[in-house]
């Protein structure tokens, strides 16, 4: 939602998720939601890449992160990374190296379920080293729980509570 207000004329947004299933799946129908809710998203092409256009004639493109060296090449003014503790570690570099549209730096969001360690089950998780361990005045950490998530129900976060008997 914090990106709405950098969707402006003649910019690009770069949406990512760990795989394209997800992205396909999840990424792309939670972002139509919103965007559409909000009466930004006007025109869905869909053909070998995901995109939108929206009112103002923005655009954002969605890709996945299986080969985040294939992430490289688009100039964006803001990024999203969605699941990004299942994403690989190369998925940050490269992805805010794309926040370079019309030569100014763009913000980067990151949603995730904190994970302990990395996709390879190899030390800490990259999103722990960039947001916490080695966090830097650029780098803000919103945590929330799932009874918090204004798009859920009681009755559905109240189910959840009663199967799961972990934190």
């Amino acid at each position: 939602i914090k990106a709405l207000r950098y969707i402006r004329p003649g910019t690009l947004g770069f949406v990512v998720a760990p795989t394209f299933r997800m992205l396909r799946d999840a990424t792309w129908r939670t972002a139509l939601d919103v965007w559409q809710s909000a009466g930004l998203a006007e025109q869905v092409l869909r053909g070998d890449e995901l995109r939108v256009t929206f009112a103002n004639g923005a655009e954002a493109i969605f890709r996945s992160a299986e080969d985040p060296e294939r992430l490289r090449g688009p100039n964006a003014s803001w990024a999203w990374i969605d699941e990004g503790a299942l994403c690989l570690p190369d998925t940050w570099p490269i992805t805010i190296g794309r926040l370079r549209e019309h030569g100014i730096a763009g913000p980067a969001w990151v949603t995730t379920t904190p994970k302990a360690r990395d996709v390879r089950g190899e030390g800490r998780n990259w999103t722990h080293r960039v947001f916490v361990s080695s966090a830097t005045d650029e780098t803000v950490v919103y945590r929330g729980s799932t009874a918090e998530n204004p798009f859920l129900s009681r009755e559905y976060v109240a189910s959840l509570r009663s199967q799961y008997t972990a934190r």
